[in-house]
């Protein structure tokens, strides 16, 4: 896997908030209600990162590489394990934009 064409988006320390208290990024709003039957659930694919000192690091990932699970990514989700995470795979290398609409949780983007 070229991991220098895929995007990966780790959710680090994200946990589920009491009932009714959604905490989102700075304090902002997402666009919609939050609607746990809107989220997607792509199979998981085990991922393990090395780096520079030889610390491993592993993960099971989502991988959304068709449009359509791209643009729903993470959306309404109000859980992900910190072992959890999700590869947007455009199959080139290429300039992207990602915007986080309707995400409940916190997220780390690495590229």
């Amino acid at each position: 896997m070229n991991l220098f064409r895929r995007f990966l988006i780790v959710a680090v320390g994200a946990a589920l908030l009491g009932a009714g208290s959604v905490s989102c990024a700075q304090g902002l709003r997402p666009h919609e209600p939050l609607d746990p039957a809107k989220a997607q659930s792509l199979p998981l694919t085990p991922l393990e990162i090395q780096t520079q000192d030889g610390t491993r690091h592993k993960f099971s990932v989502e991988v959304a590489d068709l449009p359509q699970t791209r643009a729903i990514g993470l959306m309404h989700r109000v859980v992900l394990p910190p072992d959890r995470g999700m590869l947007f795979d455009f199959g080139e290398s290429t300039r992207v934009t990602m915007w986080m609409r309707n995400t409940f949780i916190p997220l780390d983007m690495l590229f």
